[in-house]
C-alpha cells in the first residue's frame, strides 16, 4: 500500500497535479476583495468573465478576460518532484497549487505561456514590449515560495 501511495507517475500526467477547485478559488478570492485586478505580465486591467471582457473591450477582450495561471508550470513541478520518493501524489498536487504559485493573466497571454516558466515567457515576450515591469519580481517570488514548500514536505 505504501509503495503505491508514494509511487511517482512514470510520465507527465497533468491530471495528477491538477486541483480543479484551487484556481477558481484563487480568482474568486481576489474579486471578493474588491480590488482592481491586473495581469501579472502586462499590467492590463482584467475582468472576471469573457462576457464582461467582450462588452467592455470588444476585439481586445482576450487581453482582459482573466485566467488563473501556474507561475511554475505543472509540467515543471512534475520534472522537479518526480524522483522524490518521500512525496505522495497528494503532496505533489498541493505543491503545484499553492496560492503563491498562482498569477492572473489575460486569456491570450495564458494561452501563449502554456508550459513555459515565467522566465521563459518573459524572455520570449519581452521583445514585443508587452511585459509589465513587475512580472520579473512576481516570477522570482513564486519560484522562491514553490521551492520552500517543496523543501518543507521533506
Amino acid at each position: 500500500m505504501a509503495a503505491k501511495r508514494f509511487a511517482a507517475p512514470s510520465s507527465y500526467d497533468r491530471s495528477v497535479y491538477n486541483d480543479p477547485s484551487a484556481m477558481p478559488r484563487y480568482k474568486a478570492q481576489l474579486f471578493q476583495q474588491g480590488a482592481t485586478v491586473t495581469s501579472a505580465a502586462t499590467g492590463q486591467t482584467l475582468v472576471s468573465t469573457q462576457a464582461e471582457a467582450k462588452a467592455i473591450y470588444g476585439d481586445e477582450w482576450t487581453l482582459h478576460s482573466m485566467e488563473t495561471d501556474h507561475i511554475v508550470p505543472v509540467k515543471q513541478v512534475h520534472e522537479q518532484l518526480k524522483d522524490n520518493p518521500f512525496l505522495t501524489n497528494e503532496d505533489r498536487r498541493e505543491i503545484a497549487n499553492i496560492q503563491e504559485n498562482f498569477q492572473l493573466l489575460g486569456r491570450s497571454d495564458n494561452a501563449s505561456k502554456r508550459d513555459q516558466s515565467n522566465e521563459q515567457f518573459i524572455q520570449n515576450t519581452n521583445s514585443q514590449g508587452k511585459i509589465h515591469a513587475g512580472a520579473h519580481k512576481i516570477s522570482a517570488e513564486a519560484s522562491k515560495a514553490h521551492s520552500q514548500r517543496s523543501t518543507q514536505k521533506l
